[in-house]
């Protein structure tokens, strides 16, 4: 797939409902989305299942999803990659 995942659809089954958010580029002249997908969960709320649909059509399925956190996914990885600074080289590490 590409880099950046662009057309990417992910689908979070909770104990309650499922939540689906997708990749996009960008969304006007001279603009561009942020790559990070949002899913805010209710209290008591806990994530079951994370399904991903990679640009390419591979499908994959995670389980054990933590419920707090910033994490990068990789295609064909099952491992959550913990976020704990920024990633941007230009923006100052706390």
């Amino acid at each position: 797939s590409n880099r950046d995942a662009i057309g990417a659809v992910a689908e979070l089954r909770t104990n309650r409902r499922t939540l689906i958010r997708s990749v996009h580029a960008g969304a006007g002249f001279l603009s561009q989305s942020s790559p990070r997908l949002h899913f805010a969960l209710e209290p008591g709320e806990r994530p079951d299942q994370l399904n991903i649909t990679w640009p390419n059509g591979h499908t994959q399925t995670l389980a054990a999803i933590p419920a707090r956190g910033t994490f990068r996914l990789i295609e064909d990885h099952t491992a959550f990659q913990p976020i704990t600074a920024s990633i941007h080289p230009r923006i100052a590490q706390p």
